[in-house]
């Protein structure tokens, strides 16, 4: 879904004969987010994801402009964001813990009387936990020598309980 873009801040880099988009900060802060060239580059991160994911319902002109002013009012706010990211590295000791929190998760939904297809992304995402076994992709799913945490099918796929 492309951006509604309230701040004008897509723009196109030309490389050859191939184009790409981005979201330029400096374009948004033109636009009328004020002073957001002072940001801690960790929240200029999140703030082009929002620009980025904008679409007026889960990211909305108004929670941009409520991030922007995090310098103005010193880090407080009531507000919460949506943060898509695209990407989120971890290694085993911290991916395999997530994992089985995922799919303890998902199980309670299911004990609860819902459907676990409410537990999964509502964006698409990629997970890779590297192990010396081998390596666990939601697209290849769990190799051989390797069982599902939850004995189940890997994440972003239906367990049986859920069909």
């Amino acid at each position: 879904m492309a951006s509604l873009n309230s701040f004008n801040a897509c723009q196109t880099l030309v490389v050859g004969n191939r184009s790409y988009q981005y979201f330029s900060l400096k374009a948004a802060e033109e636009n009328g987010l004020r002073d957001v060239s002072r940001l801690p580059y960790s929240l200029k991160v999140v703030l082009e994801n929002l620009l980025r994911n904008e679409d007026g319902r889960s990211v909305t002109r108004e929670s941009i402009e409520s991030f922007a002013k995090w310098l103005e009012e010193k880090g407080k706010t009531e507000r919460e964001i949506a943060f898509r990211p695209a990407r989120v590295l971890m290694q085993d000791f911290t991916g395999v813990p997530a994992v089985v929190d995922l799919a303890a998760m998902r199980d309670a939904v299911v004990a609860l009387g819902g459907t676990a297809l409410w537990t999964y992304a509502t964006f698409g995402s990629n997970g890779v936990l590297r192990f010396d076994a081998g390596t666990i992709t939601p697209s290849r799913g769990f190799p051989p020598s390797l069982t599902c945490p939850t004995n189940r099918m890997p994440m972003r796929r239906p367990c049986a309980s859920a069909r």
